[in-house]
């Protein structure tokens, strides 16, 4: 049950798939493996708006499958109709509508900004109390947004971790040429890494514990440090394979 995803807080194996799989496609998304120009930008965005096209296919499959054949489900996780194919296809979209009004190199910035703006949200605001309850603070499902509102508002949350992966990715494909600027930029990764989960420390207790079904403050830096963790340990691997072959 412990590898098992989470019902409201708390973070198990299963969790961090979730959003390490959005960080790790954002690594090596089209904004960061090509150089845009002013012109082509328009063009890369309705070329990304195409590229979803399997996502909707998978995400509508997924849907009719799971209701037609009353499969379980866990409704606190993205709701009535929604699935995690559909939240990838609103970060895709949200994300390359970014990055063509942004600067690639300030998409920090910008996962910082979307990330600590959501979590006023939920704490001064009634957005916490509309994912966990409702509109009419009863757990209703009528409507569109009471059906799926942990998995509509929770892109939020995922665009942040998607944008903190893309300043990730522009980092790492860097032209190096010696073994000695790879492990320069290990030991980078691995600080911001440890810096990372000194920072989730202090917001569990000051804040707000790791909750996928918000996709908050908590659980984008403990996706984000955790992935920078399983990026060192390859990219340490790389290296020590590196010595070997002499």
């Amino acid at each position: 049950r412990r590898f098992a995803k989470t019902e409201l807080y708390g973070t198990g194996a299963m969790d961090f798939g979730v959003g390490g799989f959005i960080f790790g496609t954002a690594m090596v998304c089209p904004e960061v493996r090509r150089k845009y120009t002013e012109g082509s930008r328009c063009y890369y965005f309705t070329k990304s708006l195409y590229s979803v096209w399997p996502l909707v296919f998978l995400g509508v499959g997924r849907l009719v499958i799971i209701k037609s054949i009353g499969y379980q489900e866990h409704l606190t996780e993205y709701g009535v109709h929604w699935n995690f194919f559909f939240t990838l296809i609103a970060v895709k979209v949200l994300t390359s509508l970014l990055l063509i009004i942004l600067p690639l190199n300030k998409s920090w910035t910008v996962a910082i900004s979307i990330i600590v703006l959501y979590q006023l949200a939920l704490d001064f605001t009634p957005l916490k109390r509309l994912i966990l309850y409702g509109t009419d603070g009863s757990g209703t499902r009528i409507g569109l947004l009471n059906a799926n509102r942990e998995g509509i508002i929770s892109t939020l949350g995922y665009v942040a971790i998607h944008m903190a992966g893309v300043q990730t990715g522009s980092y790492m494909l860097k032209k190096r040429s010696h073994v000695k600027d790879w492990i320069k930029g290990t030991y980078y990764i691995l600080l911001t890494a440890i810096c990372l989960f000194i920072t989730l420390y202090i917001v569990q207790v000051n804040v707000e514990v790791v909750s996928r079904r918000m996709a908050n403050l908590a659980f984008c830096i403990w996706i984000v440090a955790s992935s920078l963790i399983v990026l060192s340990s390859l990219l340490l691997g790389d290296i020590i394979l590196s010595f070997a072959k002499f």
